[in-house]
């Protein structure tokens, strides 16, 4: 995607699987200016951006030690305009959330916003295998909503590594964990 932002054109990928994904991205959306691309993005337990670095995936540090994280992660896509910042996690899998307003981009959209001093944000799915873009509305940052939103963040971000099995477990691929019943086949 980086590349192709960067050069306007599509570069040789294999397998053709993940070509055909970046051909639907390039046919669905035009990069606007200024977007990035895999952007880490850490927030703090106050709910201000905390830069950091990804020295192995999925594992973040604050850029400054003496700033603490509350939670962080990699936006896929972002961009500020007019005000309002917008956040994507583009989905391959099978199974995807209905809405972008999931806890990885309320977190990530909340830290974007920060940095950026956006007065709004919008969340973003994209979709790959459906070439289906889902977004919130624009959410300003003042509002009850952005206010629940924080607090669903603190919530999940407080309940640790271990897994929490549910019914939510049901289309899992993973698997080699113990909790989903398909485990060892």
């Amino acid at each position: 995607v980086e590349s192709w932002i960067r050069t306007g054109q599509i570069p040789e990928l294999r397998p053709a699987q993940v070509a055909d994904w970046l051909h639907g991205l390039a046919s669905s959306w035009v990069p606007p200016p200024g977007v990035e691309v895999e952007v880490a993005l850490g927030l703090s337990p106050d709910g201000r951006h905390v830069a950091v670095t990804e020295p192995e995936p999925h594992a973040y540090r604050p850029v400054d030690p003496a700033h603490r994280l509350l939670t962080a992660g990699r936006a896929d896509l972002l961009w500020l305009q007019d005000g309002c910042i917008y956040v994507t996690d583009h989905k391959t899998g099978r199974f995807a959330p209905g809405s972008p307003i999931t806890p990885q981009l309320m977190a990530l959209g909340l830290a974007a916003a920060d940095r950026a001093e956006a007065s709004h944000m919008a969340l973003g799915l994209y979709l790959a295998r459906e070439v289906d873009w889902r977004w919130s509305e624009a959410i300003p940052l003042d509002s009850e909503e952005a206010a629940r939103m924080w607090d669903l963040v603190q919530m999940y971000a407080g309940l640790g590594p271990e897994p929490r099995p549910g019914e939510w477990c049901g289309g899992c691929w993973e698997t080699s964990c113990e909790h989903n019943p398909k485990a060892g086949r």
